[in-house]
């Protein structure tokens, strides 16, 4: 399931944006395995807890499943309307991660889905990697980050 924002629609949540990220020129991640064909990568959040997830081009939003919430003890920020990729549109929880990290890269006070009951794995979206250029290998991902053009 690819879920999408969908930019006309109300949102509603407290939380701020991404302050503090660390951003390598360069990092590669190693692929775990394959589900349906799309690679699965391991995410750690919060400094505590990893967990797999589907390496998702198609998701601009990263989304959690309802264990992996419920074990980091995410604060609920919210809701979200989004766009899922049958064309319908769905209103999803949204909590607060204060730590995402893959490798080198850090990206804190993110925002992310809270997927519905039936999710059983989340996506890794792309505002986790907004900025690099993706190279997806057999066994690895790459990730080269764009140079600033002002």
């Amino acid at each position: 399931m690819e879920f999408h924002r969908q930019p006309s629609m109300s949102q509603t949540s407290s939380a701020k944006p991404c302050r503090v990220d660390t951003n390598p020129e360069f990092f590669s991640i190693p692929i775990k395995k394959r589900s349906h064909n799309r690679p699965v990568v391991e995410v750690t959040f919060n400094n505590q807890h990893t967990f797999d997830m589907i390496f998702d081009t198609g998701a601009t939003t990263t989304l959690i499943t309802r264990p992996m919430a419920a074990k980091l003890k995410l604060p609920l920020v919210g809701t979200q309307k989004m766009l899922v990729a049958d064309g319908t549109v769905v209103t999803l929880l949204t909590a607060l991660a204060k730590f995402q990290k893959i490798d080198d890269r850090i990206k804190t006070d993110m925002v992310v889905l809270v997927a519905p009951p039936t999710q059983d794995i989340g996506l890794l979206g792309q505002d986790f990697y907004e900025g690099y250029n993706v190279i997806l290998k057999e066994n690895t991902i790459e990730f080269h980050r764009q140079p600033y053009l002002p």
